[in-house]
This record gives structure tokens, C-alpha cells and sequence, in this order.
């Protein structure tokens, strides 16, 4: 729940594949002849649909890390960037 009452629901699936570390962005920039543009989501494998996070901490105000288990745990989540990738009809609509 947003400070302006707005509320955003993620799926792990898509926080995981939105990974904003320096080696997802490069996965991203791989999977494809050419620069991808930094939104672009990276495919995970089978683990795709069972994706979760074995711990979740708040990193200073600004922002979350979650600890994946696919063993993966770089990326730093803030709340700006997540505010950016509300994926609900209201924020869907205004893009």
C-alpha cells in the first residue's frame, strides 16, 4: 500500500524476472541480438512458476532485497522501481 493509497499486488515470477542487478540486466542484454531495454524480463527456466523468496529484508528506507531460491540474491528492489512495475489495470492504463 502506496503513501497516496495506491495498491500494487507482485507476483514472485515477475519481481524475480525484473531483477535489477548488474548480471540480470546483462542476461537481458544477451537473450537477444542488440541492447534490450532494461525492463525487458529474463527468462528463469523451469523454476519459472515456482519462484519464490526464502527471505525478505528491508534495505535501509528505500528499498527490498529478497533471497531467492534459486539461489539468487544481487538485486536490490526500490521503491521507486516497484512503483514503476505496478502491473494493475489503473498503472497499465496510464502507460
Amino acid at each position: 500500500l502506496w503513501d497516496d493509497g495506491h495498491e500494487s499486488i507482485y507476483l514472485y515470477e515477475e519481481l524475480r524476472q525484473l531483477c535489477p542487478c548488474a548480471n540480470c540486466r546483462t542476461l537481458r542484454e544477451k537473450s537477444s541480438k542488440g541492447r534490450l531495454p532494461f525492463k525487458k524480463k529474463i527468462p528463469i527456466g523451469t523454476q519459472q512458476t515456482s519462484i519464490k523468496p526464502l527471505k525478505i529484508e528491508n534495505v535501509g528506507h528505500y528499498a527490498i532485497k529478497f533471497y531467492w531460491n534459486d539461489r539468487h540474491d544481487t538485486g536490490i528492489y526500490t521503491f521507486d522501481f516497484l512503483r514503476e512495475y505496478c502491473n494493475c489495470e489503473k498503472c497499465i492504463d496510464k502507460s
